[in-house]
Order: C-alpha cells, then sequence, then structure tokens
C-alpha cells in the first residue's frame, strides 16, 4: 500500500503520520507533513549540503529558480525526495521536474553545465508522466563521466516555485542520505 503499514497494537512515536483503524488493525500511514502548515523535502541524493547562493551557476546561486540547497553527491543515484509526478525529464537525463502531492514543486539538476554531455553518464530509471514514492529510483550517473568531461557533480535541488509559498528553510550544511530532510517550507 502507498507508504500505509501496519502494526499490531503498537504505535512507534518516533514516525510521522496519522492513525487509522482499519478491520481491527491499527495502520499509520507516513506522510511529508510535520505541522498543519509545514511541509518537507528530503534529499534526492547522498552527499554534503552545500548552501546554494555559493554555487558557481548564478540562475541558481541568486535563487532566479527558487530557494533550495545544493547537493555535492558521493553517489550517483538520484531518488525521490517525496512521493509525487515527474513533470519535466529533460531527454539528457540531466534534471529532474516534480511535483509532490504536497504542492512542492522542485526541480533537481545533477551537475554544472551537464546539459553538454547531451546525456552521456545518465541513465534514467523512470520517465515523465510516472507517478513515484518517496525514495524510488529516478536516475542513476556516472559522476567520473562528468568529471572527466572537466564539469562539476554539484546538485541544485530547487523548489522552482518558491513565489507561491509561505516560507522556504533550506538547511545549509551537513552530510544527508535520502532519509534527511533538507528543505522545509509551508504553503
Amino acid at each position: 500500500m502507498f507508504g500505509i503499514w501496519a502494526k499490531k497494537g503498537k504505535l512507534d512515536p518516533k514516525e510521522l503520520g496519522r492513525v487509522v483503524e482499519s478491520a481491527g488493525t491499527i495502520v499509520e500511514e507516513t506522510k511529508e507533513e510535520t505541522k498543519d502548515n509545514e511541509t518537507v523535502i528530503y534529499a534526492p541524493v547522498e552527499g554534503e549540503l552545500v548552501d546554494l547562493t555559493t554555487i558557481k551557476d548564478e540562475v541558481f546561486s541568486s535563487l532566479a529558480m527558487g530557494n533550495g540547497v545544493a547537493i555535492s553527491p558521493v553517489k550517483g543515484e538520484v531518488k525521490a525526495p517525496f512521493d509525487g509526478i515527474i513533470t519535466t525529464f529533460f531527454p539528457t537525463g540531466h534534471a529532474i521536474g516534480m511535483e509532490a502531492d504536497n504542492g512542492a514543486e522542485i526541480l533537481i539538476h545533477v551537475g554544472m553545465d551537464t546539459v553538454s554531455l547531451d546525456g552521456e553518464g545518465f541513465v534514467p530509471q523512470v520517465k515523465e508522466g510516472d507517478r513515484v514514492k518517496k525514495g524510488q529510483l529516478l536516475l542513476k550517473f556516472d559522476m567520473d563521466v562528468i568529471k572527466a568531461h572537466g564539469l562539476e557533480t554539484i546538485t541544485p535541488v530547487v523548489l522552482t516555485n518558491t513565489d507561491d509559498l509561505q516560507s522556504v528553510s533550506p538547511v545549509k550544511s551537513g552530510k544527508v542520505t535520502e532519509k534527511d530532510v533538507i528543505i522545509s517550507f509551508e504553503k
């Protein structure tokens, strides 16, 4: 079941979600909301967080594309940072647009100027229009290929609908995996 798992009679207070009674079994549906109107985005790549305003690409560092973070990846995989729909998957494989069930619209852009690779080193695992679950593998990328072309692997993750939100709070530093929140925002 999508995001739902059963527990026999006990609730784990560490888990987020709402409790639902179903056929005598307690079922907990995990969700990304931490407060009534605050939602979160998890890391789509494993690595070290970098303040988005410090990266070399002015389109991202100026926040013109939206507020968010950048991640210096340690592994060549992009995973879904939330449940949602793939709205855009560039033919070159270097960038993915997603819309979350929680209202977030994000762009995950693997590397700087990687569009110039014309797909070399990028292996999409899903396609535009697919519904995906948090943690699902979206893309494999070869960091060695990117670096061999003299390009950076730094990966911006930005909320492209920042202007439609009340607040956006990116995490500015630290190591992250797909289990870590990198951005919280209020609708």
